[in-house]
């Protein structure tokens, strides 16, 4: 997996947890 297209998913991750803790 590149580099990039993992930190995308990462960052996708991290917004759902943050959203998902947030509301």
């Amino acid at each position: 997996m590149p580099t990039s297209q993992m930190w995308s998913y990462m960052n996708h991750i991290s917004e759902s947890y943050v959203m998902t803790y947030v509301s």
